[in-house]
């Protein structure tokens, strides 16, 4: 089409303002108020009416298209007193919905201009992969090899020791119902040194396209829930990644903690809480499901506010639109008073 848009209120008092998100594709277009009275265009109806309401809305404006951009995810910005060490770690509870719709970032510190990286994914084919950029734009990457079943809940992590330039990666469901399902703990040498100095922000659930993305530079959006994710400054040992699976507080382990994000905080806005100490908070964008169930939930309780700890996971969804998102990127073309009688 043309013209799109829409109100920002579905309803308004005499007086009252309301605000109309216009994307055009030609360069002028008009805009009138009216009443409608019949909308349904059913030969064997009354048929359509509307009247002109005069209005200040009333004239001609100058089109501009908007793009859509959709997806949701966390932003957490590039600050310089968590920039990922030598060795490191990555943890968190994943629930892929879909997990086989084409590469689903995670936990993720990339873009596409061949910039020191780490990412952790899940490929095409469904499993789990952690991959690696050094300075001078080589990747390489370990895969699980076993693919992730949907609407499982699961304990994934990897580490990395430059060092030994070993990596490690573990793919553990929470609950065995029947049978292994994609259980995979995979170690192998890399042939990069490791991801030091890269300059791009750390998202969850997809991955920037540049140093400094704004709307279109993100890709890879994930689908499904993640809680609780973790980053830590060395490589953990096998032991450890078994505490933190079974429980224990990542504060309890030998200092290595960066960022620790626990989204059952402040759980009714888009701010996202750092636990660890160091302040490294974020932000939803494109405004993923809150209070969601996470891989811990017991099922006595079915109000987040009794129980927040236990819906302290955020439901992720490629197709999430924020229209507030629209709003800030200039989508409004028209804001204007209505003088309009009322009724």
């Amino acid at each position: 089409m043309d013209v799109v848009g829409y109100a920002d209120r579905l309803s308004v008092r005499q007086g009252e303002k309301i605000r109309f998100m216009v994307s055009s594709g030609v360069d002028t277009y008009k805009a009138s108020l009216v009443r409608l009275q019949h909308g349904d265009l059913n030969p064997a109806g009354p048929g359509f009416k509307a009247h002109p309401i005069q209005s200040s809305v009333e004239g001609s404006y100058t089109g501009r298209e908007q793009q859509l951009f959709s997806g949701s995810y966390v932003m957490i910005p590039n600050v310089p007193k968590w920039h990922v060490p030598e060795s490191f770690s990555l943890q968190t509870w994943i629930y892929p919905t879909i997990p086989h719709k084409g590469t689903q970032d995670l936990l993720t510190q990339w873009n596409e201009h061949k910039n020191p990286g780490y990412r952790l994914f899940i490929t095409e084919d469904g499993d789990l992969a952690f991959s690696i950029r050094d300075a001078e734009g080589r990747i390489d990457q370990i895969r699980t090899g076993a693919a992730l079943e949907k609407s499982i809940w699961y304990f994934v992590a990897c580490t990395f020791d430059r060092e030994r330039r070993v990596a490690k990666i573990y793919q553990l469901p929470v609950t065995i119902w029947s049978g292994e399902v994609g259980v995979s703990v995979v170690e192998r040498k890399l042939e990069v040194m490791g991801p030091f100095g890269s300059r791009s922000p750390f998202v969850i659930g997809a991955h920037s396209l540049s140093t400094n993305p704004g709307k279109g530079d993100i890709a890879g959006y994930f689908n499904g829930k993640i809680d609780s994710p973790r980053l830590f400054r060395r490589a953990l040992t096998s032991d450890e990644i078994e505490a933190l699976r079974v429980g224990v507080s990542p504060e309890k382990l030998d200092g290595p903690l960066v960022a620790a994000w626990d989204f059952s905080q402040k759980i009714n806005s888009r701010f996202i809480t750092d636990i660890s100490g160091n302040e490294i908070h974020g932000w939803t964008v494109n405004m993923p499901t809150r209070a969601v169930t996470g891989y811990n939930w017991t099922g006595r309780e079915t109000d987040f506010k009794q129980a927040p700890h236990e819906y302290g996971a955020i439901h992720f969804h490629d197709d999430d639109l924020e229209a507030l998102t629209l709003i800030a990127e200039g989508f409004v073309l028209i804001e204007d008073q209505i003088e309009s009688e009322r009724g």
